[in-house]
């Protein structure tokens, strides 16, 4: 049983990922592919000078395979990605320097809170409005180059990045 139960739970979880972007396609879709993933809705918010940026997004795994995304880069900042975690009421960032798995499947969230990308050492603060390329590299779909749309820093959940 608890297997059957597993499977309703990712199954459910990628009905209210495809609900909620049918729903909003119209405001805000970009999305993108490359083997059997899609990348959703690539955001990031605003960032004040001398402030690092955060990257966010869904990637869907729609193959029976899993894939691993091995890195991240950009002309613009030093990008990495990272894991939010609360330890004894502590927030801290683990790098995710061996890959984050993306399971077959089924969907990876970077979100406020959890995984992100972190984009340091900014060439130029990020502007509300326009986009910025980042190459996301995994380790079957091979590599792919996402336009992350710039959002107003109240467009999306603010998230501290003091260490």
């Amino acid at each position: 049983m608890p297997i059957f139960s597993g499977l309703v739970k990712r199954y459910v979880h990628v009905l209210i990922w495809i609900t909620a972007l049918v729903w909003s396609m119209p405001t805000w879709a970009h999305d993108y592919s490359t083997g059997n993933l899609r990348i959703i809705h690539p955001w990031s918010n605003a960032s004040p000078p001398g402030a690092p940026g955060v990257g966010y997004m869904v990637i869907l795994n729609e193959g029976s395979q899993p894939d691993k995304l091995m890195s991240v880069s950009a002309d613009f900042a030093q990008v990495s990605a990272h894991k939010s975690t609360v330890e004894d009421g502590i927030v801290q960032m683990i790098p995710m320097s061996d890959g984050v798995e993306i399971p077959a499947e089924a969907s990876v969230s970077f979100e406020p809170g959890g995984l992100h990308l972190m984009l340091m050492n900014l060439s130029t603060p990020l502007r509300s409005g326009e986009e910025r390329p980042i190459t996301l590299n995994f380790e079957r779909a091979g590599s792919i180059s996402v336009n992350f749309k710039v959002m107003d820093m109240g467009g999306g959940e603010a998230m501290s990045h003091d260490n």
